[in-house]
């Protein structure tokens, strides 16, 4: 199983369990996103690096989860995405998965988003 792969094993029932986030649609790869009806997670595969102290196998995984509003009010879109965070960021903790930094980004010239940078070591 891809680093990917098992990351995605780790979100889907997270987001599917948790009340507030339940309506959040995962998208597994980075592609054209169809139009936006919810809120909307793109996993995205960011880099992989030797660990230089590490044994040959150990790699360092970084990925992106960007989350989408498909508001197009900003204020709307800011609430909804600060609701959502609120609960993602501490649970994604539980389950192991250290994030780094949420930053809010332009998703495309109507939707905001933020860049949710996420590493974790391979092996």
């Amino acid at each position: 199983m891809s680093s990917r792969s098992s990351l995605i094993a780790y979100l889907e029932p997270l987001i599917a369990a948790t009340p507030g986030l339940e309506k959040i649609k995962l998208v597994r790869t980075v592609r054209a996103v169809d139009a936006l009806s919810q809120p909307t997670l793109i996993v995205k595969t960011d880099a992989l690096r030797k660990l230089p102290a590490a044994p040959m196998k150990k790699m360092l995984a970084s990925f992106t989860l960007v989350l989408v509003s498909p508001h197009k009010d900003v204020e709307k879109a800011e609430d909804q995405l600060d609701d959502l965070l609120e609960i993602l960021l501490p649970l994604l903790l539980t389950w192991g998965i250290v994030w780094d930094s949420a930053t809010q980004t332009e998703f495309d010239s109507e939707h905001i988003a933020y860049d949710i940078a996420i590493t974790s070591i391979l092996s």
